[in-house]
């Protein structure tokens, strides 16, 4: 696959060069949200990990997923009962408009902790350093 590049009233030009990917396109059953969540690099241990994008014209939607929900909680029923409350209370809380930027919630689960990452402070203390592409 090459990249191509072009401009308005000029024809396109090849490049040699592959083009860019943050991380492998996915393969078999493995969503884009999957892969891309397999190519992070996280700075702490969780079970799960979930990053939702709603808004902007769209409903929620699942742009990085990684592990499996409450796979270590001690009451899993409760565990994913929680983890859903806090996905529908924050969509709930959400504008609904087709015309604004849309909004993201990081989730995670380890053990039978749900957690919702919101600033930039603990976002960065989930991720640890942004030193790749994918992380990026």
């Amino acid at each position: 696959m090459f990249a191509s590049a072009s401009c308005a009233h000029t024809q396109p030009a090849s490049h040699t060069t592959p083009a860019f990917r943050a991380f492998e396109c996915p393969s078999g059953d493995e969503s884009d949200a999957q892969a891309f969540g397999d190519a992070l690099k996280l700075a702490l241990d969780v079970d799960y990990l979930e990053v939702i994008s709603h808004g902007g014209g769209h409903d929620q939607m699942v742009v990085v997923e990684r592990g499996f929900q409450c796979v270590s909680a001690m009451d899993p029923v409760a565990c994913n009962a929680e983890l859903t409350r806090k996905k529908q209370a924050w969509v709930r809380a959400q504008p609904v408009c087709d015309d604004c930027n849309g909004a993201t919630l990081v989730l995670t689960t380890r053990k039978d902790e749900v957690s919702e990452w919101t600033g930039p402070d603990e976002l960065l203390r989930l991720l640890g350093a942004i030193d790749s592409p994918a992380d990026a």
